[in-house]
């Protein structure tokens, strides 16, 4: 985190960025500035746009995804996920170009959540655990909508998505 607040993230590309309400956007797609300012500029990686959310605020961020196929890495750390959190609201099923969330349809352009990790095109022990988690400090305020999460691989409960006490 640098003086200003910005967290840093480093994958293909690096860039910091901070979610403290407001939108910001998400596209495997995007060619522009990788901001997550809007469509064009949007991140193509959705775990920096998760890493950026500041839920400390009590503002609720909102990230848009565009349709598409995510993973929590792009190694192939299995331990690695998508962690929801308080504050923070996460929508699928956008072309990319809404200028509203009830202009999407999730059933048209789906939008991916997936473990795998080794791209097999199926779960296998080289997967993501758990693709998706809910920690038990979440209280109720996180949301995940308009995705299909696919290819997780657990040894228990929870391969596609683990919610650990959360109310």
């Amino acid at each position: 985190v640098d003086a200003a607040g910005n967290i840093g993230y480093s994958s293909a590309n690096t860039f910091a960025v901070r979610i403290t309400g407001g939108i910001t956007y998400v596209d495997e797609n995007a060619t522009g500035l990788n901001t997550g300012g809007s469509w064009a500029d949007a991140l193509t990686d959705l775990q920096a746009a998760l890493m950026g959310a500041d839920p400390a605020t009590g503002q609720t961020a909102e990230i848009w995804v565009a349709a598409g196929t995510y993973t929590p890495t792009a190694d192939t750390d299995r331990d690695v996920t998508f962690g929801l959190q308080d504050h923070v609201a996460i929508y699928g099923g956008f072309a990319g170009t809404e200028a509203t969330r009830g202009a999407r349809n999730w059933s048209s352009h789906e939008t991916i959540l997936s473990g795998d990790l080794d791209a097999s095109g199926g779960a296998s022990g080289a997967d993501s655990q758990h693709v998706v988690t809910a920690p038990a400090e979440t209280t109720g305020v996180a949301v995940l909508d308009g995705f299909t999460i696919r290819h997780g691989y657990a040894a228990g409960n929870g391969g596609g998505l683990l919610v650990r006490g959360s109310p």
